[in-house]
């Protein structure tokens, strides 16, 4: 009988690594920058990109990423996030990563797998800008610096609908 579930414990948790890489980390709902090795790089264009919109911040002459470096969130209570990349080459100039979403400040994000003393700040305060913090990654992984997104509030499709702005006084529907 122990077997058995210590056999269901081992199915579920290798079910969650495939769906969710960064599982271990106990963060629900977190999101992470993506892996280098699922970065390319668009010699026509010189910019690296990603699935989910990710794409570097200026063209790039490095041709290989291998090393995630940190990530940064600039804002006050939302902001914007860019995770940090260097290539194989020495004198490369790192190489940002950005999408267009919002992200909650990642300020009060803790540690929560143990490895560190309890109640440990993965983000850190940048002494040099104003409304931005780092995550340097402990063992070099993008599963090290977790952010959560913003997302905006539902609406029922009536909510939308009735929100739309009228020009006289009838209703909104009038207008479909």
């Amino acid at each position: 009988m122990i077997l058995y579930a210590l056999i269901l414990l081992y199915s579920a948790v290798i079910a969650q690594s495939a769906s969710e890489p960064c599982f271990y980390m106990l963060q629900a709902g977190a999101s992470f920058c993506p892996d280098p090795k699922t970065l390319r790089y668009n010699p026509i264009s010189n910019y690296w990109e990603g699935d989910d919109a990710w794409r570097s911040v200026e063209k790039s002459f490095s041709k290989d990423l291998t090393t995630f470096v940190g990530t940064q969130w600039r804002g006050t209570n939302l902001g914007r996030v860019v995770c940090i990349y260097r290539g194989s080459k020495r004198g490369e100039f790192p190489v940002q990563i950005s999408r267009d979403t919002l992200v909650h400040s990642p300020a009060a994000i803790i540690d929560r797998t143990g490895t560190l003393p309890p109640n440990t700040r993965l983000w850190q305060p940048d002494e040099k800008r104003s409304g931005a913090l780092n995550c340097f990654p402990r063992t070099g992984s993008v599963c090290d610096c977790p952010f959560y997104l913003y997302e905006k509030p539902k609406l029922s499709l009536e909510e939308e609908v009735m929100g739309i702005e009228k020009y006289s006084g009838e209703d909104a529907w009038m207008y479909i």
